[in-house]
């Protein structure tokens, strides 16, 4: 029951809530480009929330951690995360960790082999919203954003394909690219 002031939630459901956005921030912070201070504040702000978390532990390229995870629960591996509805293994590949921590990018090799044997399609991907979306797959974070070797080779071996339909990344459209589209076709 609710009650006058609305439904009431457990202390458990807001908990779960919490981790979520937190979660989710971390996600919007680790990912893609840009500087690593916002997402390590924000594991900061919360130690010990990255431990139970796949899609956390898969940014961060915690082999071991993923591996102990899918061992729990298989089931996750192919499981979607806010803020773009990506899979663990596309999350990792456009981790800002792995590009800007090269010298551990075996450790992330394993983490993605270890989410490809669990059944995650090296083709996955996700579209971002907003007026000018864009397709975001394993294969494009692997090589178009983060640029290790290993990465980019272990994705096709498992059947990763820049032309698979998941895998097409489009050039982003920007305003400058409508205006010169206007310009050549009026």
């Amino acid at each position: 029951g609710g009650g006058a002031n609305g439904p009431r939630t457990s202390s458990r459901e807001r908990d779960v809530t919490v981790r979520e956005d937190v979660r989710t921030r971390f996600i919007a912070a680790a990912t893609w480009h840009g500087a690593l201070e916002p997402a390590q504040a924000i594991l900061a702000e919360h130690p010990g929330r990255a431990g139970g978390d796949l899609f956390v532990a898969a940014i961060l390229g915690e082999a071991a951690q993923v591996r102990r995870l899918l061992a729990i629960d298989g089931g996750i591996a192919t499981l979607t995360a806010p803020p773009y509805d990506a899979n663990a293994l596309v999350l990792l590949c456009l981790s800002k960790y792995l590009r800007l921590d090269p010298a551990r990018s075996d450790e992330f090799v394993e983490a993605a082999r270890a989410l490809l044997d669990a059944g995650v399609d090296p083709n996955s991907g996700f579209t971002t919203q907003g007026e000018y979306p864009e397709r975001g797959t394993a294969l494009y974070g692997a090589a178009g954003v983060a640029h290790p070797l290993a990465l980019p080779r272990l994705l096709p071996e498992r059947g990763a394909g820049p032309n698979a339909e998941a895998g097409l990344h489009p050039p982003p459209r920007t305003p400058d690219h409508d205006a010169r589209a206007r310009a050549r076709d009026p």
